[in-house]
């Protein structure tokens, strides 16, 4: 009976290894890339992160404090 269920369904490990093979493939791909950069290019590649998220983070800062001051209003 179990040996049917399996056989439609899967096994549970079956399953989890199909649900994480897209993001294994994106992990690898992302890793081939920075593979072949210098460890130069990789310190640039962190500034610009950094630069992005600042950028970001400031965006978001700037809505909390106007819903601040629309709460205090």
């Amino acid at each position: 009976m179990f040996g049917i269920i399996k056989k439609v369904f899967g096994t549970k490990s079956e399953r989890d290894r199909k649900k994480f093979e897209p993001i294994v493939a994106q992990i690898n791909e992302e890793y081939e890339k920075l593979r072949e950069l210098s460890n130069d290019e990789l310190r640039n590649q962190t500034l610009q992160f950094r630069e992005i998220i600042k950028n970001h983070l400031s965006d978001i800062e700037g809505q909390i404090n106007d819903n601040k001051a629309q709460a205090i209003d």
